[in-house]
């Protein structure tokens, strides 16, 4: 009876332990997986390290190519701005062409190089001048690198081919108030002539036509706004307006080219 009492005593310890070391394994796995999930749920709330580099790198890359494009199209837009102004003046002058014609007697003109528009064929006619295949010069814009924007932000302009009594009242003060250029006719017209210069704010708005090649700009020497008839033809009533010289018309950093119209402009 007391080996029976024994045996079972036994077993029951037996039991116990077996039953013990189940729980406590069973604790420490349940454990060990709460703490694995612990660790990747924090892993998987933040970045690492390459992480962050590889961000860094793709956005320094986006910037590289989406920044220039962008102030590319900045400054193509200006450019085109440029070229509207051109055209303003083309259609004053066609407007005031035809004025004159009207009158044909040189009353619009008031002695400013216009009298005689269409049969006078004396040197001092729009007729003639407007055939010459360099045009006729109405504005100089001085960007080189002796007369560069200065800093006030004023830009350097000078006369073209008209005296300055042109500037005062007449035709070609007309076309120059139409078209936006009316203060820098103002100027231009209490000049002494010649090499005089004065400084406004600038009447354009892109490098090329603002600024010298020393400073973000493309040319370095003066360019005309000029005028000539399309085709060389004074009967198509027509100008070509552009910046340039005889056969040269200024191009700008983004590839505008600065005239009304290329084909009208080459005739010879």
């Amino acid at each position: 009876m007391l080996k029976f009492r024994t045996k079972i005593k036994k077993f029951c310890l037996q039991e116990a332990k077996k039953r013990y070391f189940l729980i406590v394994r069973e604790s420490f796995c349940k454990g060990c997986i709460t703490m694995r999930t612990q660790k990747q749920d924090k892993r998987r709330s933040g970045f690492t390290l390459i992480e962050v580099m590889v961000v860094v790198v793709i956005m320094g890359i986006l910037a590289g190519v989406a920044v220039p494009k962008l102030f590319g199209l900045i400054e193509k837009t200006k450019e085109k701005k440029d070229l509207q102004h051109l055209f303003y003046i083309k259609k004053a002058f066609e407007r005031l062409l035809v004025q004159i014609e009207a009158h044909d007697d040189g009353s619009t003109s008031s002695n400013n190089d216009t009298y005689g528009f269409t049969g006078d064929f004396a040197d001092n006619t729009i007729q003639n001048y407007l055939a010459n295949s360099k045009g006729r010069g109405l504005i100089l814009l001085n960007i080189n690198l002796g007369d560069k924007v200065n800093d006030k932000g004023f830009a350097c302009y000078m006369i073209g081919d008209l005296k300055p009594s042109s500037y005062n009242n007449g035709f070609y003060r007309d076309i120059l108030d139409e078209s936006g250029f009316g203060l820098v006719a103002s100027k231009l017209a209490t000049s002494s002539g010649g090499n005089s210069k004065i400084w406004i704010p600038p009447l354009f708005e892109s490098k090329t036509l603002v600024y010298p090649s020393s400073q973000g700009g493309k040319y370095s020497s003066a360019q005309h706004i000029r005028v000539k008839w399309k085709n060389n033809d004074p009967n198509s009533k027509e100008v070509v307006v552009w910046i340039g010289g005889q056969g040269n018309v200024l191009t700008g950093l983004q590839g505008t080219v600065f005239a009304t119209e290329m084909n009208g402009l080459m005739a010879k």
